[in-house]
């Protein structure tokens, strides 16, 4: 049997691993799951439903909306369910009611009050903003009736088109949609380092059936990570500490994989640096870094202003700043992954935090592509620091805090070139 090593650990060539899944209800601020957009259809005749609120003094526009899960299902067994949606005189509340026991009455349904003025958060935001909220169903399985309970999200604050597309203010603010709220999840251990994998489909109709579907994505995440991964379908080849695994197939509830060697970029320790090339923070030129590095022991930070434990980290990479400052074999390079209308409040960290090492950026869009800083070295955990010898070689990786085991290498160098 032929053993490879990745990171001083080991792994079995050609070995098999089985994912088994379960199904899961997120939470509004459940990490890493694929939600798919339900919109909603207004309609005019509504006099079927019964118990709609009826405030004449508080509320001024109200709008009535289906909402269609199945909307490609043939046959029957359609499920389809009412919002209630008003807006008071002022402006300032949102007043959405779900006829969530699928009865047509929402006299007995739960009314939802959401402030106007958080229509200017962000995504995530809003997302957290949300309520959870549970639709009552009847499904038939072979012709027997069982209840079924879907769990959605309630997204007050987003619409299915831009507000542009509405004909007043009034009809874009009547709008809200829902968000899948059920997903897949499991977990592989490599070389002792645990992954979270999660899973999502675009199929809307079968909620209460298999887990996996032929349309699955899989997110590999650890426990720590602070930037949203890359999606992988079946057939797809997934990189877990430097070493490649071949998402061969799934079946109702599991993910099979194989490892199939290294990775076949220089991302792994006792590997060469590749050519690396990142950008300027200050004239947006492109800097070829090993040019930079060459004959010099380098320490890269792989960071981002929109994450929290690299900015905390800041203090300790000083510590270490003071230590090599003054020493020509030793240097620090930061590496920014951001968007370009974020690199003000980049630089605005680092002013702040006084930052004295090189810092270069890398474009969010680009992290994907292989020719990439962030797609030669896959980097995908945040923060991440490599270390680099004088010989171009990857002798240390670490993704999360600053530890002791980098701390010690460190040191160990510097008092060499003193």
């Amino acid at each position: 049997m032929m053993f490879i090593g990745v990171n001083n650990s080991f792994l079995i060539a050609s070995e098999k691993y089985t994912i088994k899944f379960k199904n899961k209800v997120a939470l509004t601020d459940t990490k890493y799951i694929s939600r798919n957009i339900i919109g909603t259809d207004k309609i005019i005749e509504y006099s079927f439903l019964k118990g709609l609120p009826n405030d004449e003094i508080l509320i001024d526009t109200i709008a009535v909306y289906s909402v269609l899960l199945n909307p490609d299902r043939d046959g029957g067994d359609e499920r389809k369910f009412y919002v209630y949606v008003a807006l008071d005189k002022e402006r300032k509340n949102k007043y959405v009611v779900v006829d969530s026991n699928n009865n047509l009455d929402f006299s007995d349904d739960k009314q939802y009050v959401f402030s106007m003025k958080d229509y200017s958060l962000d995504w995530e935001e809003k997302c957290i903003k949300s309520s959870e909220v549970e639709v009552n169903f009847v499904s038939c399985d072979k012709n027997e009736e069982k209840p079924l309970k879907i769990s959605l999200l309630l997204s007050p604050f987003m619409s299915f088109f831009d507000e542009k597309y509405y004909s007043s203010k009034e009809e874009y603010f009547l709008n809200v949609v829902f968000l899948t709220n059920q997903y897949a999840t499991g977990n592989i251990e490599i070389n002792a380092r645990k992954y979270i994998v999660n899973s999502s489909s675009s199929k809307l109709d079968t909620f209460e059936k298999k887990i996996l579907k032929e349309d699955s994505n899989f997110y590999f995440f650890q426990e720590n990570d602070t930037i949203f991964p890359l999606s992988y379908c079946v057939g797809d080849t997934v990189s877990l500490d430097g070493a490649l695994f071949y998402l061969q197939k799934s079946d109702e509830n599991h993910l099979y994989l194989e490892s199939s060697g290294f990775s076949s970029d220089s991302c792994f320790v006792g590997s060469k640096i590749p050519c690396l090339y990142a950008k300027s923070l200050y004239g947006n030129k492109v800097i070829y870094l090993n040019d930079l590095m060459k004959d010099k022991y380098v320490l890269f930070d792989f960071w981002g202003s929109w994450c929290r434990p690299c900015v905390a980290s800041f203090p300790k990479l000083n510590m270490f700043y003071e230590k090599i400052k003054n020493k020509k074999e030793f240097m620090i390079i930061g590496v920014a992954l951001e968007n370009e209308k974020d690199l003000d409040k980049t630089k605005n960290i680092l002013k702040e935090k006084k930052i004295p090492w090189l810092n270069v950026w890398s474009d969010w869009s680009d992290r994907r592509y292989p020719s990439s800083i962030h797609g030669k070295l896959k980097i995908e955990h945040y923060p991440t620091y490599i270390m680099v010898d004088k010989s171009g070689t990857i002798i240390y990786r670490s993704s999360g805090p600053l530890n002791t085991n980098l701390e010690e290498l460190f040191y160990n160098i510097i008092d060499k070139i003193e």
